[in-house]
C-alpha cells in the first residue's frame, strides 16, 4: 500500500475526531455536535497512513458508534536520565500530556471508552480498571484514575512488547466477549520510545499483532507511536511498523520535546465501507 503523511489537527474551540478509515481513508468520524476538523501539515511529526481505496465512497458515521481506544504505553527505564543519557521523557509529561490531550478532547462523547496499559521490565499493567481488574471505561473519574495511577508509577526497566500486546489481546477478547451487542470498533495506540525486548527480531512480533487483529478483523485496527529526544533512530522503529503494518493501522514519529496531536494516527475499523 502507498503511505500518506499523518497531519496534526489545529483549532480554536470545539473541535471533532477525524479518523481515517482502513480501506476508506475519506470517510470521517464526527464529533457530537457534527462539527468538523481544522486540519493542516504539521512540522512535528512524520508518518504514515495506509493508501486510499478509490472504490470506498466518504461517508460521516454518527457519534453513536462505539469506539474503545486502548492505549499501550512505555514506562521503561530510557525515558529518565542516566548514565547513558538525559532520558527521553523525564517527569512523564510528553506522554502524559499527550493522553490527556486526547481524553480531554472527547469526554463529553458518551460512546467514547478508554484502555490504558502500561509496559516495562517483563510485564504489562492494565491502569484503567474496574474492581481491579483490565477494562474500558468512558467513566470519567475511572478513566482520571487511571491516568493518575499511570503518572504515579515509576520509569524502570526494559521494554517488553509482547506483554503489552498479550495483556491488550486479553482486554479486548473479553470485551468482545461481554459487549458482543455494541459492534465496537477497536483502536489500538502503541506508544514507545525504543524496541522490544522480549522479541529477537521484528519478524517475530507479526503473530502477535495478527492474533489481536484477527480476534475481530472489521473492528480492530492497531496503531503505533515512537517518540524520541534529541535523536531520531530509524533502528527503533521497527517493530512499531510491522504492529501498524499487519494491524491495519498508522504509524508516526514525534519528539518528545513537542506537542502532539495524535487524532489523526487513530485508524477506526468501519463496519463496513459503502
Amino acid at each position: 500500500m502507498r503511505l500518506n503523511s499523518v497531519k496534526t489537527v489545529l483549532g480554536m474551540g470545539v473541535l471533532a475526531l477525524l479518523f481515517s478509515f482502513q480501506n476508506c481513508s475519506n470517510a470521517k468520524f464526527t464529533s457530537k455536535d457534527g462539527s468538523e476538523s481544522l486540519l493542516s501539515s504539521g512540522d512535528n511529526t512524520s508518518g504514515n497512513n495506509n493508501g486510499e481505496d478509490g472504490s470506498c465512497v466518504p461517508t460521516d458515521v454518527g457519534s453513536s458508534k462505539v469506539v474503545k481506544v486502548l492505549f499501550l504505553v512505555d514506562t521503561s527505564g530510557s525515558n529518565v536520565p542516566d548514565a547513558n543519557g538525559p532520558g527521553t521523557d523525564p517527569q512523564k509529561q510528553w506522554r502524559t500530556r499527550t493522553l490527556t490531550e486526547f481524553i480531554s478532547r472527547y469526554n463529553a462523547n458518551p460512546n467514547f471508552y478508554y484502555g490504558l496499559i502500561t509496559f516495562q521490565g517483563s510485564s504489562a499493567k492494565a491502569q484503567i480498571t474496574t474492581n481491579n481488574t483490565a477494562s474500558f471505561s468512558n467513566d470519567p473519574a475511572v478513566v482520571d484514575d487511571g491516568v493518575n495511577r499511570f503518572k504515579a508509577l515509576k520509569d524502570t526497566g526494559g521494554t517488553p512488547y509482547k506483554a503489552a500486546l498479550t495483556a491488550a489481546k486479553s482486554l479486548i477478547q473479553k470485551d468482545l466477549t461481554v459487549n458482543s451487542s455494541q459492534k465496537a470498533s477497536y483502536v489500538v495506540v502503541m506508544i514507545s520510545d525504543g524496541q522490544a525486548k522480549d522479541y529477537k527480531d521484528p519478524s517475530q512480533i507479526l503473530p502477535d499483532v495478527s492474533a489481536i487483529k484477527n480476534l475481530a478483523p472489521s473492528q480492530i485496527s492497531l496503531n503505533s507511536v515512537y517518540y524520541y529526544a534529541a535523536t531520531y533512530d530509524d533502528s527503533q522503529t521497527k517493530y512499531l511498523k510491522n504492529i501498524s503494518l499487519v494491524g491495519g493501522g498508522s504509524f508516526i514519529t514525534a519528539n518528545a520535546n513537542q506537542t502532539l496531536n495524535i487524532d489523526n494516527l487513530i485508524r477506526v475499523p468501519p463496519a463496513g465501507c459503502q
